[in-house]
């Protein structure tokens, strides 16, 4: 009855926590969206991370499907792979996804080191050639699908989303951070079945789908990096400029993972390629790509003085963030 009553009020504060696009409150969805609240409320709780995709139904169903499929389900240890999330959230800099997981490794008794070393090498692909993986080869795709799944979420988190996962005073952190573990030990117990969260998804072009070799052994990982990837994609076709894509897509791809200069000289480079008035949405781009933790309220608010609307900032930055999580996903071996 309390975990239950606990995850009622993480639901009902979700949008409280939410910067920036106005998703429909979770308890008035209905259709696609209500079906995917119903089975995160039935496997996990409605956090904010998925709600604010919700002005998107099938792009909430595959970002949850992501999430679902190499995290929460299968039979790689959750604490491992709670430890894998932990430490890429602690690499990105985003404090609301570190305060979760640490609750989460809590709950577990995690202890796990080596994989402490492992993700984080997983950021660079010099670093990540030149580690081996401390676990079993039949659970790679889920340890590697939680590094993807983590490097697109910190990057919408650190955009979207206050930096406390509970928006409480300070001197309550004692009491809200064991609510928080008595939580995901509640949670991380759970046994659900692989394969259910990526049924939700609604078709999708194929042809947009990141589809990992190291995936292949495990059909549900597979599906769920093909959904989420191929309906980002697809809602980004639609919402954001060819030419912003293309000047964006271009250098994500032979993005290494290094961190750019302190200033904005390799931002302005880029934009010297397109008309002035798509800088803003460029350096939104990148930076959600590259540097999340370093998008601030001005950021947006200059994209959207372009005309842009609330819509194109979601889509923008979760297309930015996904096709840096695949770049990721690439150099993983």
């Amino acid at each position: 009855m309390l975990i239950r009553t606990m995850s009622r009020m993480m639901e009902t504060i979700a949008g409280t926590t939410i910067y920036h696009v106005e998703p429909p409150h979770p308890q008035m969805a209905t259709g696609l969206a209500g079906r995917v609240y119903d089975q995160m409320r039935r496997d996990f709780m409605v956090a904010a991370p998925f709600v604010l995709h919700g002005e998107f139904p099938p792009m909430l169903a595959g970002v949850w499907a992501l999430l679902r499929e190499t995290l929460m389900v299968g039979k790689a240890p959750r604490g491992g792979k709670e430890t894998v999330a932990w430490t890429v959230s602690m690499s990105n800099e985003c404090p609301f996804c570190v305060d979760a997981h640490y609750a989460a490794m809590q709950a577990a008794h995690a202890h796990a080191p080596r994989l402490q070393d492992w993700a984080r090498a997983m950021a660079t692909s010099r670093t990540a050639q030149q580690t081996q993986g401390p676990f079993e080869q039949a659970h790679a795709p889920e340890f590697f699908g939680t590094v993807v799944a983590f490097h697109y979420l910190n990057r919408v988190v650190s955009v979207f989303l206050s930096e406390a996962m509970m928006p409480t005073p300070q001197i309550m952190s004692p009491i809200t951070d064991r609510m928080a573990v008595t939580m995901m030990e509640a949670m991380i117990v759970k046994r659900n079945t692989p394969g259910e969260a990526v049924a939700l998804v609604p078709p999708h072009i194929d042809e947009l789908a990141f589809r990992p070799d190291w995936a292949h052994s495990n059909r549900h990982v597979e599906g769920a990096l093909a959904a989420w990837s191929a309906t980002i994609e697809s809602v980004a076709m639609l919402h954001i400029d060819p030419k912003v894509r293309r000047i964006v897509g271009t250098v994500i791809e032979h993005w290494d993972g290094t961190r750019p200069p302190n200033d904005e000289t390799w931002l302005n480079s880029f934009c010297a390629r397109a008309p002035e008035r798509h800088s803003p949405a460029i350096k939104l781009a990148l930076l959600a790509a590259i540097e999340p933790y370093k998008v601030t309220d001005e950021r947006v608010e200059r994209f959207l003085r372009t005309g842009a609307n609330r819509t194109q900032v979601l889509t923008l930055v979760a297309w930015a963030a996904m096709r840096a999580a695949c770049r990721v996903g690439s150099w993983l071996r």
